[in-house]
């Protein structure tokens, strides 16, 4: 069951356009093991699995997300590397 608590909105500084849309926010559902699956499991996983990540929790493709400028990499790559250490027992939790 999902609710508010369970979603994260990254609103972008720089909208990016991708297949016709207007991308301003990322609104990010609470993460699932799942979302994983694939992922390399060392200490920090690379940035296209970072992006994976956040594709999965987001469902906007990889390739839009690689779009996104650099002023707002920093939220979006936290999101998936606060997750990632959630996983790990590492991170904080709610």
């Amino acid at each position: 069951m999902n609710t508010e608590q369970d979603k994260a909105v990254i609103t972008l500084k720089r909208p990016i356009d991708f297949a016709g849309e207007r991308i301003t926010s990322l609104e990010l559902r609470r993460g699932r093991l799942g979302d994983l699956k694939g992922i390399g499991m060392g200490d920090i996983p690379p940035i296209d699995q970072l992006l994976l990540i956040v594709s999965r929790m987001c469902g906007k493709p990889v390739a839009a997300l690689e779009l996104i400028d650099v002023e707002d990499s920093g939220s979006v790559l936290e999101a998936a590397l606060s997750f990632f250490a959630r996983c790990l027992g590492g991170g904080k939790t709610p």
